[in-house]
C-alpha cells in the first residue's frame, strides 16, 4: 500500500489522541498508569512530570486547533505562550479518519474509533438501511437535527452505551460538560455523555466563567469537560490560512486569558489544564473538487457501487477528504483499478482492508458496527484536492477546509498541559 509522501500514520499506543481517556481517568483517579508513553507526559528535564493525580482536570477539546495552527500563533499570542512557557506542549496525531465524529464519540466514551463504530460525519447505516449523520442524529444531507428521533429510532441503538462519564462517577468524580447552547444537550449526548452534567452557554466568556466557578465551589475531584467549535467554523467557510481563522483562534486565546486564567489560580486544589484539537485543517476550493457521479472520466464508477433496498445508489460516507465508497463486492478489484486510474496524481485509491489490516483503525479486532459501516474502497485526495458526490442541495464541496484525510495537516494535533 503505496500511499502519498505528505500520508502519515496515526500513532496508537501512546502518541495518539485515543489514548487520551484513558490517561483523564488516571489523572482523576490515580489508578492504573496513563495511556501515553512516557515521552508525552515528560517536561523539561523532569521525566513524567505529568504522570500523577489531580483534583481538578480541565479537558479543552478546541475543534480544529491542529499542530500546524498552533504554532503558526504560539510566539506571539500570549495565551498560547503561556502554554508553552508554563506548561508542555507536545504533538500528537488524531485518530483516522480525522474527523470530529470519531474523536467526540471517543473522548465521551473512552472508545477508540475501531471500537466505538462512530468514524465518520455520515455513513450507511445497516440497521436503518439508509446514510444517516450520527453527531446530528438525522439522515445525512441535511443539516437539521433529530430526524431519526422523530423517526422512532432510538439513539441507544446507534451510540455506544459506555462512557467515560459514568465510569468516573462510580469512582466518586463529579462530572461537567461545556457546549454550546445550541447543541447542548442533544440526542447524541444523552447517551454518549451519560453521566456528565450539561452546562451550556451562549458566549464564550460565559462558558468560562462558569467552568471556574465549578473548580472553585467543586468539593470532590472533579472532571471538567469544554468543547469550543468556531474555529472549526471558520477553517471551513474560509479556509485555515484566512484571517477570519486568525481572528477566532485570537478571539479563543484572548478570552482564555482573561476571563479563564486568572479565575483558576489558587484554587488550593491539584488542578491540571489539558488543551487539545481533534484534527487540523486542509486548505481547499470548491472549484478544486472532482465529483464521482458527474464528471466525465468518473462517473463509470456509479454502476459499480451498491444500493439500498429500495435500489437507490448509496452516496459515499466519509467526507470530500475521505470519501468510502459501498462497491460491489463483486466488482471491487474493478473499481480500484478504475479509480486508481483517473485519479493517478490526484488521490490515493485504498481497499478499506488494508487500512484495517495496516491499523489505520487501531488495534484488531475492530468492532461489528464500525465493519457495517465502512465503505470498502477509500478514496484519499492529495493536498489541496477533494473527491465528493454531487445531489442538489444535499451534496456538495462548498468549503474552503476541510478534514478527514491522513496528511500531516489534518493528522498532527498538540496536547497542551499545564499545572494550575
Amino acid at each position: 500500500m503505496n500511499l502519498h509522501p505528505s500520508s502519515i500514520s496515526p500513532r496508537y499506543n501512546g502518541h495518539c489522541f485515543a489514548d487520551l481517556p484513558a490517561t483523564i481517568r488516571y489523572w482523576l483517579t490515580g489508578k492504573g498508569k496513563p495511556a501515553f508513553a512516557a515521552d508525552v507526559l515528560s517536561d523539561k528535564g523532569h521525566p513524567r512530570a505529568y504522570a500523577k493525580q489531580y483534583d481538578i482536570v480541565f479537558s479543552f477539546f478546541i475543534d480544529s486547533l491542529g499542530w500546524e495552527l498552533f504554532q503558526t500563533y504560539a510566539d506571539e499570542n500570549p495565551f498560547l505562550k503561556t502554554l508553552t512557557q508554563n506548561g508542555r506542549v507536545g504533538k500528537i496525531t488524531s485518530q483516522f479518519p480525522s474527523t470530529t465524529a470519531a474523536h467526540v464519540t471517543c473522548i465521551h466514551t473512552g472508545l477508540p474509533v475501531g471500537q466505538s463504530g462512530v468514524y465518520e460525519w455520515q455513513y450507511y447505516e445497516p440497521t436503518l438501511d439508509a446514510l444517516i449523520t450520527p453527531l446530528l442524529f438525522s439522515w445525512a444531507g441535511t443539516m437539521e437535527r433529530d430526524q431519526l428521533k422523530d423517526a422512532g429510532v432510538d439513539p441507544k441503538t446507534l451510540f455506544p452505551n459506555q462512557t467515560l462519564y459514568a465510569d468516573l462517577q462510580k469512582q466518586g468524580i463529579k462530572n461537567f460538560v461545556f457546549g454550546w447552547r445550541p447543541i447542548t444537550p442533544s440526542t447524541y449526548s444523552s447517551v454518549v455523555m451519560r453521566g456528565a452534567e450539561m452546562r451550556p452557554f451562549l458566549p464564550l466568556p460565559e462558558g468560562l466563567l462558569d467552568a471556574a466557578r465549578h473548580a472553585r465551589a467543586a468539593t470532590a475531584p472533579t472532571y471538567i469537560f469544554f468543547y469550543y467549535g468556531d474555529i472549526d467554523t471558520m477553517c471551513h467557510y474560509h479556509g485555515p490560512a484566512s484571517i477570519e481563522t486568525r481572528a477566532q483562534i485570537e478571539t479563543f486565546a484572548h478570552a482564555m486569558e482573561k476571563w479563564f486564567l486568572p479565575f483558576v489560580q489558587n484554587l488550593g486544589k491539584r488542578a491540571l489544564l489539558v488543551m487539545y484539537a481533534d484534527h487540523g485543517h486542509m486548505g481547499v476550493t470548491p472549484e478544486n473538487t472532482r465529483y464521482l457521479n458527474t464528471a466525465r472520466d468518473l462517473k463509470k464508477i456509479v454502476p459499480m457501487l451498491k444500493t439500498n433496498r429500495r435500489g437507490e445508489v448509496l452516496v459515499p460516507a466519509g467526507s470530500p477528504r475521505d470519501p468510502f465508497l459501498y462497491v460491489r463486492d463483486e466488482r471491487l478489484d474493478e473499481a480500484h483499478a478504475f479509480l486508481a486510474k483517473q485519479l493517478e496524481g490526484y488521490a490515493d485509491v485504498v481497499k478499506t482492508s488494508d487500512l484495517l489490516r495496516a491499523g489505520y483503525f487501531g488495534k484488531l479486532p475492530v468492532c461489528a458496527d464500525l465493519l457495517a459501516r465502512l465503505g470498502n474502497l477509500t478514496i484519499l485526495p492529495h493536498p489541496n484536492n477533494c473527491v465528493w458526490w454531487y445531489q442538489e442541495n444535499k451534496f456538495v464541496q462548498k468549503y474552503y477546509g476541510h478534514h478527514g484525510g491522513l496528511t500531516a495537516r489534518e493528522m498532527e494535533i498538540p496536547l497542551a498541559l499545564m499545572e494550575l
